[in-house]
């Protein structure tokens, strides 16, 4: 039934999603020139090739924006082995992309965010066609078919909106055309990994085109039990299916109307594993063990999150003389099941699952665009949005020990006694069970332009700014107890917490100025400021919903970008300062009064530079570099929650004003080569890189580390014209070094997610 429900609904995503990367290379759309002739051995490499980017939503070429970007075709992702998001920080200096719980962790130059609960926002920005994904619960998924990913960096308030303080990830899929193209891919790697995906499109009549596309994973978890004595039965690996359909109508040479549906469903393990390094007093007392192996998932409960994820969008088009009006209208409906053993362990102590974790929203968007064919270049618009996100319930098990009741929770335990429950018998033998309610409603207008005046060939100025309104409300927040002193166990609603608040208004500027006054290069400077909403904490079993305020960021850049050597060199460097006020900040506790707490971290400071240089010596060898240095530090933390040297959780008693902030490595590098011969019958092609992290710190508290590490990938294909069949050998990881996720501490210790060890692979990949 799933499966029907699916594919119904997708004959238009997944074919963008999956081959646009084909398609972008076989049929001469709008970035025909990207793509080199087959036939030609001299062509030089293709990562060296200008790319069209939309970034300040009109076409532009990228060495003409006054924005740090990083750009990647459709076949610029495919030359470099990216098919999955997180891989996005191996080409992009400042990004770092993991995940955890499904979700998706972004930080771009040391702003971000940590909050894995869908009533916390982002500070780097999804946007896919156009559209805004407030809840990346999921998305961290592989690749489909891409025309094209943008990284802006630095806040992007103004044509961006709400929660882009650190910068928005712009990803566009391929449009249905008037030429049919088909293509499929098939691929396995370690783990008994399968993946594929197929793409096609074409028209159904003169003025309406369709895509179809789908993708389908499906791999075994590459933790391991621990042994026999182990409780634990299996960790299913993860299983993806997903659909994505668009409809094309093209009436007249100024109307364009194009409605997408995605739809993906995904049951994944590997994010959800937490494995205990270090316990905590308390962790120690209730006999919780620490794992020094690597990769076991050393846990009494199966972690696991399935999400199933549909979007619809409908984009209209009028394109008059003067002036393009578009339209942006979109619907997203996110459900999630989900389990996690929040001790990290054996020991049957806490878990919790979210099986009624929601999201719905709903987004509105007009643009007004200026022609682009005179001095003064313009855009203007409104945007709308109402989401309602939270938990209907979200279960915490307490099961099992004598030694954890009156230890664990002890407010818990305090509230239950007067209600004439037995703490010891028969919860002890049967397990408790509280179940927090909460939901977080959000509605925002916002207007915003954005204006640039040439003033000579030389001189660009570019002034912007966007003013929002927005309303935020959480209701429906208790916390019940499913008492198992009867045979269907009474539900016993301990709390019920009053609907509360708040509005805010705000105002976020942008200005630019960028000088032409070299030959194919560019030097600007710019100022923006970037907007992240304040929320309320829904998962509270004992105290009042917590609020945070919103996190504003201000950011001054000075930059360059061009091309050199005849259009042999093309890079970018630029030097920056964040000044952020109010992090947000995630802490994980059940002594707090629940699994999450929000606080806000007064102020911190990143200072920073970047450059990424692309070089073909000669022919088809490409090599490219691309470095970030971030120094980043809370300038006034005080009043910090965290746990003290036996791992006591201790709310406000800290100061950590000086401490470096979160997720903030000093040094990544990612330096590699790209070389491709033609021949009469095909193209061979290999390339490899080397990715460097430096460490950073995972807390506030500047206690838990990543060590530095390195990740070292190749590939090898080739490409075979008359056939159209392309074959490709690729390593990822090669070197096998371990890495996380995510750290955490919590009331048991310090737990930690590992990231995938060695993958080798290959895959086949057809086109027509």
């Amino acid at each position: 039934m799933k499966l029907m429900k699916i594919v119904s609904i997708v004959s238009v995503a997944g074919i963008s999603l999956m081959a646009s990367t084909a398609l972008y290379a076989q049929n001469s759309i709008a970035d025909e020139e990207i793509k080199p002739a087959k036939s030609n051995p001299n062509t030089r490499n293709q990562l060296l090739e200008e790319i069209i980017v939309t970034s300040q939503k009109r076409e532009e070429n990228l060495s003409d924006v006054p924005i740090s970007i990083s750009a990647f075709s459709g076949d610029t992702l495919d030359i470099r082995g990216i098919t999955d998001p997180k891989e996005l920080q191996l080409a992009t200096p400042g990004l770092t992309y993991s995940e955890l719980v499904s979700y998706a962790i972004i930080y771009l130059r040391g702003v971000g965010s940590d909050a894995f609960v869908p009533t916390a926002d982002t500070s780097v920005a999804t946007y896919i066609d156009g559209v805004y994904f407030p809840f990346l619960h999921g998305l961290a998924q592989s690749f489909g078919s891409i025309k094209r990913v943008e990284v802006l960096k630095g806040p992007q308030g103004t044509l961006f909106g709400r929660n882009s303080t650190g910068g928005a990830i712009n990803i566009i899929t391929e449009s249905p055309s008037q030429d049919f193209f088909a293509k499929a891919e098939l691929g396995y790697e370690t783990f008994e990994s399968l993946k594929s995906k197929f793409f096609v499109a074409g028209p159904l009549t003169d003025t309406l085109s369709a895509s179809f596309s789908g993708l389908y994973n499906n791999a075994q978890e590459y933790h391991y039990e621990p042994g026999e004595a182990s409780i634990i039965r299996e960790y299913p690996g993860p299983e993806t299916l997903g659909f994505n359909g668009k409809l094309n109508w093209k009436p007249l040479d100024w109307v364009e109307s194009e409605l997408s549906l995605y739809d993906i469903s995904s049951d994944t393990t590997g994010s959800a594993i937490l494995t205990m390094r270090e316990t905590s007093a308390l962790g120690s007392l209730l006999g919780i063990p620490t794992t020094d192996e690597d990769y076991v998932a050393n846990t009494n409960r199966r972690d696991f999150v399935d999400v199933d994820f549909f979007v619809g969008t409908l984009t209209n088009t009028f394109d008059f003389e003067h002036l393009t009006i578009k339209t942006i209208s979109a619907y997203q409906d996110l459900l999630t099941n989900a389990q996690q053993d929040f001790d990290g362990s054996e020991v049957d102590i806490v878990s919790f699952s979210p099986p009624g974790q929601f999201a719905k929203v709903h987004t509105e968007e007009i643009q007004f665009i200026s022609p682009g064919d005179s001095a003064l270049d313009w855009i203007g618009g409104l945007y709308y949005i109402e989401s309602h996100a939270g938990y209907r319930p979200l279960e915490f098990r307490l099961v099992g020990t004598d030694n954890l009741l009156g230890v664990l929770p002890i407010d818990i335990g305090n509230l239950l006694q007067p209600l004439g429950l037995d703490l010891l018998n028969p919860i002890t033998n049967l397990g408790l069970r509280a179940q927090v309610n909460g939901s977080v409603e959000t509605l925002s207008y916002s207007a915003f332009a954005q204006a640039s005046y040439d003033f000579n060939d030389w001189l660009t100025l570019t002034l912007g700014g966007r003013y929002q309104y927005e309303e935020r409300s959480i209701d429906d927040a208790s916390t019940q107890v499913v008492a198992p002193d009867s045979a269907n166990g009474n539900i016993i609603t301990l709390l019920t917490h009053p609907k509360d608040e708040f509005e805010v208004n705000n105002f976020s500027p942008k200005i630019a100025i960028n000088f032409n006054i070299f030959e194919d290069s560019m030097l600007y400077v710019s100022y923006a400021k970037g907007f992240k909403s304040g929320t309320f904490n829904p998962i509270n079993l004992i105290d009042a919903p917590d609020q945070v305020d919103p996190e504003i960021v201000e950011t001054v850049e000075l930059g360059i970008k061009g091309s050199w050597l005849e259009g042999s060199l093309r890079g970018s460097a630029a030097v920056f300062q964040n000044k952020i006020q109010d992090v947000q900040v995630l802490i994980f506790s059940l002594l707090s009064g629940g699994v999450v707490s929000l606080e806000n971290a007064a102020e911190a400071e990143i200072n920073g530079a970047e450059f990424d240089l692309t070089w073909a010596p000669f022919g088809s060898l490409a090599l490219f570099i691309s470095t970030s240095y971030l120094d980043g530090e809370y300038t006034s933390y005080p009043d910090a929650s965290g746990f003290d040297e036996a791992g006591l959780f201790r709310s406000n008693a800290y100061d950590f004003s000086g401490n470096k902030s979160v997720r903030t490595p000093k040094i990544t590098t990612d330096v590699g080569f790209n070389y491709n011969y033609q021949q009469d019958a095909g193209e061979f092609e290999v390339g490899a890189d080397i990715y460097y992290n430096d460490g950073f710190f995972y807390d506030g508290a500047n206690v838990l580390t990543e060590d530095p590490y390195y990740l070292v990938s190749a590939h090898a294909s080739y490409y075979h014209y008359d056939s159209h069949l392309k074959l490709t050998l690729f390593g990822k990881n090669l070197a096998d070094e371990i890495y996380t996720y995510a750290k955490y501490q919590n009331d048991f210790g310090k737990l930690e997610s590992l990231a995938p060890p060695r993958v080798i692979g290959a895959k086949v990949s057809w086109e027509f």
